[in-house]
């Protein structure tokens, strides 16, 4: 069974995952549905799978919508930056992108940024300067390489990080991250390197969290999300979530991950 069906499967009737999620056999699954609470306090729907590396233990919140593709939205940057690096279409975690003075939707955009703070802030005109360099067709390549969601790129980034038409699940999104974790992705391992690094997105204790968390763009499907992994001494705690806005709370999928992770004792 390739990776594409096993995921399909798992979360319906407990298949086999493939092998990127584990180095040597297929993780035991459980179910946590009294995490779902966290969701349902904030009058949210929402869904997270959690891989324990170590303990080879596969854990999902919502086990249905675990394997549900909804918007990658920019979640998509990590790919993004992946293919710009491996090309060369950016030579470093230094490069500088000069504000061309256009004001856009969200204030912390309208200045200069460095690469890792426009990753911070999901500034989509750098999404569009990267993307640009890199290629339309070539992008594309590197989204059916990765065997990204469901591969439908397009030719248009803004589109795509608005939801138009590149879709991934839960279990999609930890398979990637996952793969990413291992050095598994046809990429210069200094590719990697770099964005591991820009993906810190908080050491706190003895915890390492990498992160990529995504709120919808402006005109995009209401779905935000947090994916990535936590270090943590010897152990690594492999996430992805996604959620709709919350009814009751601020949109904060980040600090949610956070929640049910600490629950899992992954912090």
């Amino acid at each position: 069974m390739d990776r594409r069906t096993a995921l399909k499967c798992l979360a319906a009737a407990g298949a086999s995952l493939a092998a990127p999620l584990s180095a040597e056999e297929s993780p035991r699954v459980e179910e946590e549905a009294g995490l779902a609470r966290f969701f349902r306090e904030v009058g949210a729907d929402g869904t997270m799978a959690v891989l324990h590396t170590r303990q080879n233990r596969l854990t999902l919140v919502n086990r249905p919508r675990a394997a549900t593709a909804v918007v990658a939205g920019v979640t998509f940057e990590v790919v993004n930056l992946l293919a710009a690096l491996d090309c060369g279409a950016i030579e470093s975690e230094r490069t500088t992108f000069v504000w061309d003075r256009v004001k856009r939707e969200r204030e912390e955009w309208n200045r200069d940024l460095s690469l890792t703070a426009a990753f911070r802030v999901s500034a989509l005109w750098v999404d569009e300067l990267i993307a640009a360099r890199v290629g339309a067709a070539r992008l594309g390549d590197y989204v059916t390489r990765f065997d990204y969601g469901n591969r439908d790129f397009g030719d248009d980034i803004a589109r795509v990080l608005r939801g138009a038409t590149l879709r991934i699940s839960a279990l999609e999104q930890l398979d990637f991250m996952a793969r990413l974790y291992r050095g598994a992705l046809p990429v210069a391992r200094r590719a990697e390197a770099i964005v591991k690094e820009i993906m810190i997105a908080e050491q706190t204790g003895d915890a390492t969290i990498r992160a990529k968390t995504a709120l919808p763009l402006r005109g995009a499907p209401n779905v935000g999300w947090s994916a990535g992994w936590v270090e943590r001494g010897d152990f690594v705690f492999v996430f992805a979530l996604n959620m709709d806005a919350p009814a009751r709370a601020p949109f904060d999928p980040y600090g949610m991950a956070k929640k049910i992770l600490a629950a899992l004792y992954a912090l």
